[in-house]
């Protein structure tokens, strides 16, 4: 697995930054699921969200100790050294066999995922907001 070491003397904005990032790609993947609802055979797909948080955790443990954010590429994720990431969605499994079997189980499933997504986009837009305006 790759590392990038990010030399960021505030690593707090380029997090919040990077997590609003995930979950706009997160909400397209979801977006795409609902509006496939009535294709055959469709195969659900969602982003890798505790590899990305678990990245996320990782990197802010390493800033702790040196400083610098050690970002860490996944079989998913793939971090720039500029900050950005490649995501890869993934399928979803759990959601597959819900929309093969319980067309409106698989429909509430999507929308927990979303609204999940839509509350840690609002928790990251705002924490990023507070903190622009602290300075």
């Amino acid at each position: 697995m790759k590392q990038q070491l990010l030399p960021i003397t505030d690593n707090i904005m380029e997090v919040l930054v990077m997590i609003l990032d995930f979950t706009n790609s997160r909400h397209k993947t979801l977006i795409e699921n609902l509006n496939n609802v009535n294709t055959d055979d469709y195969m659900p797909y969602d982003l890798d969200v505790d590899g990305f948080s678990e990245a996320i955790d990782q990197a802010l443990t390493s800033h702790v100790v040196s400083g610098r954010l050690a970002l860490v590429d996944s079989e998913n994720i793939c971090f720039k050294s500029e900050g950005s990431f490649n995501v890869v969605a993934v399928e979803d499994k759990i959601a597959k066999q819900l929309f093969d079997n319980d067309i409106e189980k698989y429909l509430e499933h999507q929308k927990r995922k979303l609204s999940e997504n839509a509350l840690n986009s609002r928790l990251a837009a705002e924490l990023l907001r507070k903190k622009q305006t602290i300075g």
